[in-house]
């Protein structure tokens, strides 16, 4: 059995070619990463990295973070992250524009207060995934870092809440000062002009617990708007 996640979770979907729901804004364009995480040589410093000590491995078709707090277990290890339950992994050369759908499910753990964190572009344009509920925001250097206020408010959904043991379907699309995510059947939708401005590089997922796998993770560049959007958004 994996020393750190349950194996009936790491059977649930391994081996599937399965992307999250249709993508609403964007036609796909040219694809940049396209992971189905069957041979630990996917992961290269080209497509995956993890970074604060986040340990990650390749299994069953899945890709796993584990935190420090987990990887450490046992180990007397005295590092700066060695206690912390933070995971990340960073999907590397993405675009500005793009579009990405995949498979994410959070570990198990006692944590009521955990958070799932999706970077469009590291801590530019970020939905947080709370117990509470969730949040689309811009914040840090894209807002005003060091200023009276950090970040602002996109979008809300208080009925989306961070769920252990469930396979949430996850795509994001961000095309000139549009984005929009969408987490199942929950979809958070901004136009700012702040958007047009995330030139970070990676796709990153950042969560508190135990830890977290991925799966069938798809990243594209963006294509042109799809010729309803203008009428799609207008129900979101």
């Amino acid at each position: 059995m994996n020393k750190w996640i349950p194996l009936s979770l790491l059977a649930l979907h391994g081996g599937l070619s399965v992307y999250a729901g249709e993508l609403l804004m964007l036609k796909p364009g040219k694809a940049i990463h396209d992971l189905e995480f069957n041979d630990a040589k996917e992961v290269t410093k080209k497509t995956v990295g993890s970074r604060k000590e986040t340990k990650i491995k390749v299994e069953n078709g899945q890709l796993i973070a584990i935190p420090p707090v987990v990887a450490y277990e046992g180990m007397n290890k005295d590092t700066k992250w060695a206690k912390s339950s933070f995971s990340r992994i960073n999907f590397n050369n993405v675009p500005k524009e793009y579009s990405a759908q995949f498979k994410f499910l959070h570990s198990k753990t006692d944590d009521k207060k955990c958070k799932l964190y999706i970077d469009l572009g590291h801590r530019c344009i970020r939905a947080t995934v709370a117990r509470t509920g969730t949040t689309l925001l811009i914040e840090n250097h894209l807002y005003g870092k060091g200023g009276d206020v950090t970040s602002k408010v996109l979008a809300e959904n208080k009925n989306l809440k961070l769920k252990d043991d469930h396979w949430y379907d996850i795509s994001v699309e961000v095309k000139g000062d549009e984005v929009l995510v969408q987490i199942d059947d929950i979809k958070l939708y901004a136009k700012d002009p702040l958007i047009a401005k995330n030139k970070a590089g990676s796709l990153n997922l950042d969560a508190t617990g135990r830890g977290f796998l991925v799966e069938s993770m798809k990243i594209l560049e963006a294509g042109d708007f799809k010729s309803d959007w203008e009428s799609t958004k207008s129900t979101l």
